[in-house]
This record gives structure tokens, sequence and C-alpha cells, in this order.
């Protein structure tokens, strides 16, 4: 039965690396949402950047696209 129940260390590794990332996921989501979301009250240079953006997912993807669908498309 041993035999069948094996994984190589790496294969344990890599499972234990993917829950971890799972469990940090929202932690990550969240950091990057605040910083979008900073970037957009506060720096000036990123306003015209994220309309000309908006403008190009709108003409390539969706008319009805809004700020908060292309925010989450990033994160």
């Amino acid at each position: 039965m041993d035999f069948f129940l094996f994984e190589r260390p790496e294969v344990q590794n890599f499972r234990k690396a993917i829950e971890l990332f799972k469990e940090d996921i929202p932690k990550v989501t969240d950091t990057i949402r605040k910083i979008i979301i900073e970037a957009e009250t506060n720096n000036k240079g990123f306003k015209p950047l994220a309309d000309n953006f908006l403008t190009l997912c709108r003409e390539s993807i969706n008319p009805n696209i809004t700020r908060e669908d292309i925010r989450e498309m990033m994160i």
C-alpha cells in the first residue's frame, strides 16, 4: 500500500506551496486593490493612462466595461 501512496518530495513540497499560496491570495489581492485605488486617487499620471486603458477595453472587449471591472482584471 505504501507504494501507491508514495509521493516524491518535490510533489509534496509543491502541494504545500499551493496550499500556502491559496491562503495568501486574499491578502495579495486586497493589497493590490488598495494600491490601485490609491493610485487612482493620488497619482495624477495614473488617471490619463487608466482612461486610455478603459477606452481600449471598451473598444476591444465590451462597451459596458467599468473601471471596477478593469481593476479586477488587473488584480
